[in-house]
């Protein structure tokens, strides 16, 4: 999902939006951006990255969580969100784009 997509989630679930929490999650895009975008993904699209950045029970994990959540419902139809950056390669092999 694009980046506006996101804040408009976080608006109709938190009534605020997370900018910040969407800037980390993708902040190394630029750097996968001609070859490959979704090889980002292995850098902190998983649970855990997620968690040690901010807790786990925080607002900021549950933006991620839905951040994550999205971009693989948006991109492949599935509800997912991968607990390790193990379980990203693998969804992103079994989708054929890795």
């Amino acid at each position: 999902m694009k980046r506006e997509e996101h804040l408009k989630v976080d608006k109709f679930a938190w009534n605020k939006e997370y900018n910040d929490v969407h800037a980390w999650l993708d902040e190394t895009f630029p750097k996968y951006a001609g070859r490959n975008p979704y090889r980002h993904w292995l850098e902190r699209h998983f649970l855990d990255a997620v968690k040690e950045k901010y807790g786990e029970f925080t607002l900021e994990y549950n933006v991620a969580y839905l951040h994550i959540l999205f971009d693989y419902l948006s991109h492949f139809q599935v509800a997912y969100a991968p607990q390790t950056k193990k379980d990203v390669e693998d969804m992103l092999k079994s989708q054929g784009v890795l």
